[in-house]
Protein backbone atom coordinates (compact mmCIF):
# COMPACT_ATOMS: atom_id res chain seq x y z
CA UNK A 1 0.00 0.00 0.00
CA UNK A 2 1.39 3.28 -1.07
CA UNK A 3 2.37 5.73 1.54
CA UNK A 4 0.84 9.66 2.14
CA UNK A 5 2.82 11.89 0.66
CA UNK A 6 0.18 15.04 1.78
CA UNK A 7 -0.54 17.13 5.04
CA UNK A 8 -0.91 14.72 8.16
CA UNK A 9 -1.24 16.37 11.78
CA UNK A 10 -1.68 20.23 10.16
CA UNK A 11 1.75 20.12 8.77
CA UNK A 12 2.41 19.83 4.68
CA UNK A 13 0.78 20.65 1.05
CA UNK A 14 -1.30 17.95 -0.12
CA UNK A 15 0.60 15.64 -2.87
CA UNK A 16 -2.14 13.55 -4.76
CA UNK A 17 -1.38 9.91 -3.75
CA UNK A 18 -2.40 6.39 -5.36
CA UNK A 19 -3.77 4.09 -2.99
CA UNK A 20 -2.60 0.77 -4.47
CA UNK A 21 -4.65 -2.83 -3.72
CA UNK A 22 -1.75 -5.83 -3.82
CA UNK A 23 -3.12 -9.36 -4.71
CA UNK A 24 -0.95 -12.92 -4.76
CA UNK A 25 -1.96 -15.57 -6.73
CA UNK A 26 0.14 -18.37 -8.25
CA UNK A 27 3.03 -16.88 -6.70
CA UNK A 28 2.49 -13.86 -8.74
CA UNK A 29 1.96 -10.36 -7.25
CA UNK A 30 0.00 -7.79 -8.84
CA UNK A 31 -0.65 -4.44 -7.58
CA UNK A 32 -3.50 -2.38 -9.07
CA UNK A 33 -4.31 1.41 -8.41
CA UNK A 34 -7.57 1.96 -7.10
CA UNK A 35 -7.67 5.59 -6.46
CA UNK A 36 -5.84 9.03 -5.12
CA UNK A 37 -5.79 9.81 -1.40
CA UNK A 38 -5.87 13.12 0.25
CA UNK A 39 -4.87 14.29 3.15
CA UNK A 40 -5.27 10.66 4.95
CA UNK A 41 -8.93 10.34 3.22
CA UNK A 42 -8.85 7.65 0.60
CA UNK A 43 -11.41 7.33 -2.72
CA UNK A 44 -13.65 7.62 -4.26
CA UNK A 45 -14.17 11.31 -3.93
CA UNK A 46 -17.13 13.50 -5.51
CA UNK A 47 -15.57 16.32 -8.03
CA UNK A 48 -17.72 19.09 -6.14
CA UNK A 49 -19.51 19.41 -3.21
CA UNK A 50 -20.52 22.59 -1.53
CA UNK A 51 -20.93 24.52 2.06
CA UNK A 52 -22.57 27.15 4.24
CA UNK A 53 -20.48 29.21 5.88
CA UNK A 54 -19.86 33.01 7.68
CA UNK A 55 -17.56 34.99 5.69
CA UNK A 56 -13.85 34.01 5.02
CA UNK A 57 -14.14 30.49 3.35
CA UNK A 58 -15.20 30.98 -0.68
CA UNK A 59 -11.95 32.86 -0.83
CA UNK A 60 -8.58 32.00 -3.05
CA UNK A 61 -6.53 31.15 -0.30
CA UNK A 62 -9.01 28.51 1.04
CA UNK A 63 -11.12 27.10 -1.37
CA UNK A 64 -9.05 27.88 -4.05
CA UNK A 65 -5.81 25.98 -2.90
CA UNK A 66 -7.58 23.23 -1.59
CA UNK A 67 -8.57 23.11 -4.92
CA UNK A 68 -5.55 23.29 -6.57
CA UNK A 69 -4.01 20.68 -4.60
CA UNK A 70 -6.67 18.05 -5.60
CA UNK A 71 -8.87 19.13 -8.29
CA UNK A 72 -11.64 18.83 -6.35
CA UNK A 73 -14.27 22.09 -5.78
CA UNK A 74 -15.48 23.49 -2.90
CA UNK A 75 -18.13 25.99 -3.10
CA UNK A 76 -19.74 27.97 -0.32
CA UNK A 77 -22.36 29.81 0.34
CA UNK A 78 -22.22 32.86 3.10
CA UNK A 79 -25.07 32.08 5.98
CA UNK A 80 -26.81 35.21 7.55
CA UNK A 81 -27.59 33.85 10.26
CA UNK A 82 -27.02 30.05 12.48
CA UNK A 83 -30.60 29.96 12.28
CA UNK A 84 -30.97 30.71 8.55
CA UNK A 85 -28.32 27.91 7.53
CA UNK A 86 -30.29 25.42 9.56
CA UNK A 87 -33.21 25.69 8.15
CA UNK A 88 -31.42 25.68 4.95
CA UNK A 89 -29.64 22.30 6.08
CA UNK A 90 -33.65 21.34 7.16
CA UNK A 91 -35.30 21.90 4.19
CA UNK A 92 -32.72 19.16 1.93
CA UNK A 93 -31.06 21.51 0.37
CA UNK A 94 -27.69 20.26 -1.09
CA UNK A 95 -25.40 21.32 1.03
CA UNK A 96 -22.34 18.58 2.47
CA UNK A 97 -21.07 20.82 5.51
CA UNK A 98 -21.88 23.59 7.45
CA UNK A 99 -19.57 25.88 9.74
CA UNK A 100 -22.27 27.63 12.30
CA UNK A 101 -21.63 28.72 15.83
CA UNK A 102 -21.48 26.86 18.86
CA UNK A 103 -25.01 25.41 19.90
CA UNK A 104 -25.99 24.84 16.47
CA UNK A 105 -23.62 21.81 15.68
CA UNK A 106 -25.97 19.92 18.67
CA UNK A 107 -29.54 21.42 17.03
CA UNK A 108 -28.27 20.11 13.87
CA UNK A 109 -27.33 16.62 15.16
CA UNK A 110 -30.07 16.80 17.65
CA UNK A 111 -32.65 17.11 14.28
CA UNK A 112 -30.73 14.34 12.62
CA UNK A 113 -29.07 16.70 10.22
CA UNK A 114 -25.36 16.10 11.05
CA UNK A 115 -22.90 13.09 10.95
CA UNK A 116 -20.45 12.20 13.94
CA UNK A 117 -17.20 12.90 13.39
CA UNK A 118 -14.30 10.26 13.08
CA UNK A 119 -12.13 11.74 15.79
CA UNK A 120 -9.34 9.15 14.83
CA UNK A 121 -8.91 10.24 11.70
CA UNK A 122 -8.39 14.10 12.74
CA UNK A 123 -6.71 12.92 16.14
CA UNK A 124 -3.56 15.04 14.75
CA UNK A 125 -5.47 18.12 14.23
CA UNK A 126 -7.26 17.84 17.74
CA UNK A 127 -4.16 17.40 19.33
CA UNK A 128 -2.83 20.61 18.54
CA UNK A 129 -5.79 22.68 19.77
CA UNK A 130 -6.11 24.24 23.07
CA UNK A 131 -8.10 21.86 25.31
CA UNK A 132 -11.01 24.36 25.87
CA UNK A 133 -11.45 25.65 21.80
CA UNK A 134 -11.14 21.33 20.98
CA UNK A 135 -13.72 19.71 23.25
CA UNK A 136 -15.62 22.83 23.87
CA UNK A 137 -19.23 21.11 24.58
CA UNK A 138 -21.05 23.11 21.77
CA UNK A 139 -18.74 20.44 19.55
CA UNK A 140 -20.93 16.90 21.00
CA UNK A 141 -24.25 15.66 20.72
CA UNK A 142 -24.91 12.98 23.94
CA UNK A 143 -20.91 12.56 24.07
CA UNK A 144 -20.65 11.88 20.79
CA UNK A 145 -18.28 14.66 18.74
CA UNK A 146 -20.27 16.19 15.58
CA UNK A 147 -18.49 19.29 15.39
CA UNK A 148 -14.52 20.44 14.70
CA UNK A 149 -13.34 23.42 15.86
CA UNK A 150 -11.84 25.80 12.52
CA UNK A 151 -12.10 29.40 14.23
CA UNK A 152 -12.46 31.00 17.65
CA UNK A 153 -12.45 34.25 19.45
CA UNK A 154 -13.20 36.94 21.85
CA UNK A 155 -15.05 39.87 22.29
CA UNK A 156 -14.02 43.40 23.35
CA UNK A 157 -13.91 46.53 23.32
CA UNK A 158 -12.93 48.49 19.64
CA UNK A 159 -11.85 52.66 20.81
CA UNK A 160 -10.17 55.39 19.19
CA UNK A 161 -6.94 56.22 21.53
CA UNK A 162 -7.37 59.65 20.27
CA UNK A 163 -10.82 59.77 22.34
CA UNK A 164 -10.70 57.35 25.15
CA UNK A 165 -7.79 56.43 27.32
CA UNK A 166 -6.76 52.52 28.07
CA UNK A 167 -7.96 53.59 31.55
CA UNK A 168 -11.58 53.87 30.97
CA UNK A 169 -11.72 51.05 28.93
CA UNK A 170 -10.77 48.67 31.58
CA UNK A 171 -14.72 47.94 32.46
CA UNK A 172 -17.40 47.65 30.27
CA UNK A 173 -18.79 50.87 32.44
CA UNK A 174 -17.64 53.46 29.87
CA UNK A 175 -20.63 52.33 27.91
CA UNK A 176 -22.45 54.25 29.95
CA UNK A 177 -20.59 57.39 30.64
CA UNK A 178 -23.00 59.99 29.26
CA UNK A 179 -19.93 61.55 27.56
CA UNK A 180 -19.82 58.78 24.89
CA UNK A 181 -23.33 59.41 23.93
CA UNK A 182 -23.85 58.53 20.73
CA UNK A 183 -20.34 57.46 19.89
CA UNK A 184 -20.38 54.06 20.01
CA UNK A 185 -21.62 50.87 18.71
CA UNK A 186 -23.42 47.88 20.05
CA UNK A 187 -24.53 45.41 17.93
CA UNK A 188 -28.02 44.51 17.77
CA UNK A 189 -27.86 40.75 19.36
CA UNK A 190 -29.76 40.17 22.31
CA UNK A 191 -27.57 36.84 23.16
CA UNK A 192 -24.37 38.85 22.88
CA UNK A 193 -25.23 42.09 24.23
CA UNK A 194 -27.73 41.00 27.36
CA UNK A 195 -24.78 38.98 29.14
CA UNK A 196 -22.30 41.66 28.80
CA UNK A 197 -24.66 44.01 30.08
CA UNK A 198 -24.86 41.60 33.02
CA UNK A 199 -21.72 40.76 33.61
CA UNK A 200 -21.25 44.55 33.94
CA UNK A 201 -23.73 44.48 36.62
CA UNK A 202 -22.47 41.51 38.11
CA UNK A 203 -18.98 43.75 38.31
CA UNK A 204 -20.84 46.91 39.44
CA UNK A 205 -22.16 44.94 42.67
CA UNK A 206 -25.91 45.37 41.53
CA UNK A 207 -26.22 41.56 40.74
CA UNK A 208 -24.67 39.08 43.06
CA UNK A 209 -23.65 35.85 41.67
CA UNK A 210 -22.57 32.97 43.96
CA UNK A 211 -19.15 31.48 43.19
CA UNK A 212 -17.47 31.66 40.14
CA UNK A 213 -19.38 33.28 37.36
CA UNK A 214 -20.08 30.85 34.50
CA UNK A 215 -22.30 30.79 31.21
CA UNK A 216 -24.75 29.05 32.82
CA UNK A 217 -25.44 31.78 35.51
CA UNK A 218 -25.51 34.43 33.62
CA UNK A 219 -27.72 33.00 30.85
CA UNK A 220 -29.98 31.74 33.54
CA UNK A 221 -30.37 34.74 35.79
CA UNK A 222 -34.11 34.66 37.72
CA UNK A 223 -36.63 37.25 36.79
CA UNK A 224 -35.97 39.87 38.99
CA UNK A 225 -32.14 40.11 38.17
CA UNK A 226 -33.15 40.63 34.45
CA UNK A 227 -35.47 43.37 35.03
CA UNK A 228 -32.60 44.30 36.21
CA UNK A 229 -30.56 43.86 32.75
CA UNK A 230 -33.65 45.56 30.79
CA UNK A 231 -33.63 48.87 33.08
CA UNK A 232 -29.32 48.98 32.19
CA UNK A 233 -29.86 47.41 28.95
CA UNK A 234 -32.12 50.09 27.71
CA UNK A 235 -29.92 52.86 29.11
CA UNK A 236 -27.23 51.24 27.00
CA UNK A 237 -28.99 50.94 23.70
CA UNK A 238 -30.30 54.79 23.90
CA UNK A 239 -27.00 56.09 23.99
CA UNK A 240 -25.36 53.29 21.22
CA UNK A 241 -26.09 52.96 17.75
CA UNK A 242 -26.99 49.44 17.24
CA UNK A 243 -25.94 47.69 13.72
CA UNK A 244 -27.15 44.53 12.56
CA UNK A 245 -25.61 41.02 13.24
CA UNK A 246 -23.17 40.90 10.34
CA UNK A 247 -21.58 44.56 10.99
CA UNK A 248 -20.08 44.79 7.37
CA UNK A 249 -19.76 48.56 7.84
CA UNK A 250 -19.00 48.68 11.16
CA UNK A 251 -15.27 50.02 11.00
CA UNK A 252 -16.77 53.20 8.62
CA UNK A 253 -17.95 55.32 11.76
CA UNK A 254 -14.75 54.26 13.46
CA UNK A 255 -12.21 55.65 10.37
CA UNK A 256 -15.16 58.70 10.17
CA UNK A 257 -14.45 59.24 14.41
CA UNK A 258 -18.27 59.40 14.03
CA UNK A 259 -18.02 57.04 16.99
CA UNK A 260 -14.78 56.27 19.29
CA UNK A 261 -15.53 53.18 20.65
CA UNK A 262 -17.16 49.77 18.92
CA UNK A 263 -18.43 46.87 21.43
CA UNK A 264 -16.98 44.36 18.58
CA UNK A 265 -15.30 41.03 18.23
CA UNK A 266 -11.16 40.55 17.54
CA UNK A 267 -11.70 39.82 13.70
CA UNK A 268 -13.89 43.38 13.69
CA UNK A 269 -10.39 44.81 14.90
CA UNK A 270 -8.18 42.74 13.27
CA UNK A 271 -10.27 43.81 10.07
CA UNK A 272 -10.09 47.47 11.03
CA UNK A 273 -5.71 47.21 11.50
CA UNK A 274 -5.22 46.14 8.16
CA UNK A 275 -7.34 49.22 6.80
CA UNK A 276 -5.52 51.76 9.52
CA UNK A 277 -2.36 50.20 8.37
CA UNK A 278 -3.11 51.43 4.94
CA UNK A 279 -4.23 54.97 5.68
CA UNK A 280 -0.90 54.80 7.79
CA UNK A 281 -2.18 56.00 11.25
CA UNK A 282 -2.03 53.57 14.64
CA UNK A 283 -4.62 55.14 16.80
CA UNK A 284 -7.06 52.27 16.90
CA UNK A 285 -6.74 49.79 19.99
CA UNK A 286 -8.76 46.39 21.24
CA UNK A 287 -9.51 46.27 25.03
CA UNK A 288 -10.59 42.14 25.47
CA UNK A 289 -13.25 41.45 27.84
CA UNK A 290 -12.97 44.54 30.27
CA UNK A 291 -13.95 43.90 34.20
CA UNK A 292 -14.91 40.80 34.49
CA UNK A 293 -14.54 39.39 31.14
CA UNK A 294 -16.55 39.21 28.46
CA UNK A 295 -17.41 35.84 26.12
CA UNK A 296 -15.45 33.22 23.44
CA UNK A 297 -16.86 32.26 20.67
CA UNK A 298 -15.83 29.03 18.66
CA UNK A 299 -17.31 27.59 15.16
CA UNK A 300 -18.31 24.29 14.61
CA UNK A 301 -17.67 22.67 11.10
CA UNK A 302 -19.76 19.65 10.58
CA UNK A 303 -20.81 17.07 7.75
CA UNK A 304 -24.33 17.25 7.15
CA UNK A 305 -26.60 14.30 6.39
CA UNK A 306 -26.53 15.95 2.67
CA UNK A 307 -23.36 14.30 2.18
CA UNK A 308 -25.33 11.03 1.33
CA UNK A 309 -22.73 9.38 -0.94
CA UNK A 310 -19.32 7.69 -0.10
CA UNK A 311 -17.46 10.05 -2.90
CA UNK A 312 -19.59 13.14 -1.24
CA UNK A 313 -18.02 12.32 2.24
CA UNK A 314 -14.85 11.77 1.78
CA UNK A 315 -14.33 15.13 -0.09
CA UNK A 316 -16.19 16.32 2.68
CA UNK A 317 -13.42 14.51 4.87
CA UNK A 318 -10.59 15.56 2.70
CA UNK A 319 -11.77 19.12 2.67
CA UNK A 320 -12.01 19.17 6.55
CA UNK A 321 -8.71 17.92 6.89
CA UNK A 322 -7.16 20.50 4.87
CA UNK A 323 -9.10 23.53 6.74
CA UNK A 324 -7.81 22.16 10.24
CA UNK A 325 -3.93 21.30 9.28
CA UNK A 326 -1.29 23.33 10.03
CA UNK A 327 -1.55 25.60 6.40
CA UNK A 328 -5.02 25.39 5.92
CA UNK A 329 -5.48 27.14 9.33
CA UNK A 330 -2.80 30.14 8.56
CA UNK A 331 -4.71 30.63 5.62
CA UNK A 332 -7.81 30.43 7.41
CA UNK A 333 -6.90 32.77 9.91
CA UNK A 334 -5.90 35.85 7.77
CA UNK A 335 -8.15 36.18 4.73
CA UNK A 336 -9.25 39.31 2.76
CA UNK A 337 -12.76 39.12 4.30
CA UNK A 338 -12.22 37.80 8.09
CA UNK A 339 -9.71 37.45 10.47
CA UNK A 340 -9.58 35.21 13.10
CA UNK A 341 -7.63 32.93 15.53
CA UNK A 342 -6.77 29.70 14.46
CA UNK A 343 -7.88 26.80 16.07
CA UNK A 344 -4.94 24.82 15.75
CA UNK A 345 -1.69 25.77 17.54
CA UNK A 346 0.96 24.89 15.12
CA UNK A 347 -0.59 27.20 12.21
CA UNK A 348 0.74 30.32 14.58
CA UNK A 349 4.24 29.76 13.26
CA UNK A 350 3.36 30.55 9.85
CA UNK A 351 1.67 34.10 10.46
CA UNK A 352 3.51 37.21 10.67
CA UNK A 353 4.81 38.63 13.82
CA UNK A 354 2.11 42.09 13.19
CA UNK A 355 -0.32 39.17 12.23
CA UNK A 356 0.12 37.75 15.53
CA UNK A 357 0.13 40.86 17.74
CA UNK A 358 -3.48 42.06 15.93
CA UNK A 359 -4.90 38.71 16.84
CA UNK A 360 -3.67 38.69 20.40
CA UNK A 361 -1.85 35.22 20.25
CA UNK A 362 0.31 35.72 23.04
CA UNK A 363 -2.08 36.03 25.94
CA UNK A 364 -5.36 34.75 24.08
CA UNK A 365 -5.50 31.92 26.03
CA UNK A 366 -5.26 33.89 29.53
CA UNK A 367 -7.73 36.03 28.10
CA UNK A 368 -9.86 33.76 27.47
CA UNK A 369 -9.44 32.76 30.57
CA UNK A 370 -11.81 35.63 31.63
CA UNK A 371 -14.36 34.49 29.56
CA UNK A 372 -17.54 32.60 29.82
CA UNK A 373 -18.24 30.71 26.69
CA UNK A 374 -20.51 31.60 24.29
CA UNK A 375 -23.34 28.94 24.77
CA UNK A 376 -26.74 30.64 24.82
CA UNK A 377 -29.81 29.27 26.95
CA UNK A 378 -33.34 30.52 27.55
CA UNK A 379 -32.66 32.37 24.36
CA UNK A 380 -36.46 33.38 24.25
CA UNK A 381 -36.30 35.40 27.92
CA UNK A 382 -33.14 37.31 26.61
CA UNK A 383 -34.57 37.90 22.97
CA UNK A 384 -37.87 39.15 24.88
CA UNK A 385 -35.56 41.12 27.26
CA UNK A 386 -33.25 42.67 24.65
CA UNK A 387 -36.44 44.24 22.47
CA UNK A 388 -38.41 45.30 25.54
CA UNK A 389 -35.18 47.34 26.51
CA UNK A 390 -35.25 48.75 23.08
CA UNK A 391 -38.60 49.97 23.34
CA UNK A 392 -37.93 51.12 26.33
CA UNK A 393 -35.22 53.00 25.38
CA UNK A 394 -36.95 54.29 22.04
CA UNK A 395 -35.06 52.75 19.72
Amino acid sequence: MAGLAGCMGGGQDDETTTENDTTTAGGDTTTEATGPQHYGVNGPFADSIQGLTWSGWDVPSVTGVFQDQTGLSVSTEFIGSDLQGFQQIQSGSDYQFIVPDTVWVQRLAEAGLAQPVDEELFADELDSMPERVRNHRSMFYEDERYGLPPRWGINGLIYNSDYVSEEEVQSWSVLWDDKYQDRYEIFNLPLWGGPKVALYLIEEGEISIDGEVTAEKVYGLPEEDMQKVQDAAADLISNAQLLAGSANEANRPLINETVYMFDGFLFNYAQLKTVEQDLGTDKFRFMPNPGLGGLFWVEGMTMTSQAETEAQKNTTKAFMKWSLSKRGQANIAWTELRKSPPANYDARELLSENQQEILHLDDLDEIADNSIDYYPSEEEKWTEMWEAARQQAGN
